[in-house]
């Protein structure tokens, strides 16, 4: 069986704040079903943020300016 990789207190926050949870963030961190739950998003977001294509940070200047090159 493939050992799975481990995830942060800190990914475990960014999936509780993203997907509203009700309660507290410390429920979400104690052990249970619900941090498995969120173990698992955290895990499927590092996936596919993986592949993702990077996008381009967009200078406001050089947007107000006209230079789109």
């Amino acid at each position: 069986m493939r050992q799975l990789p481990p995830v942060t207190a800190e990914q475990i926050a960014r999936e509780f704040r993203e997907m509203r949870c009700h309660g507290s963030a410390m429920d979400a961190l104690s052990p249970g079903p619900l941090r498995r739950v969120l173990e698992a998003a955290a895990r499927r977001r590092v996936q596919v943020e993986e592949h993702a294509p990077r996008t381009l940070a967009h200078d406001g200047r050089r947007r107000a300016s006209g230079d789109n090159d």
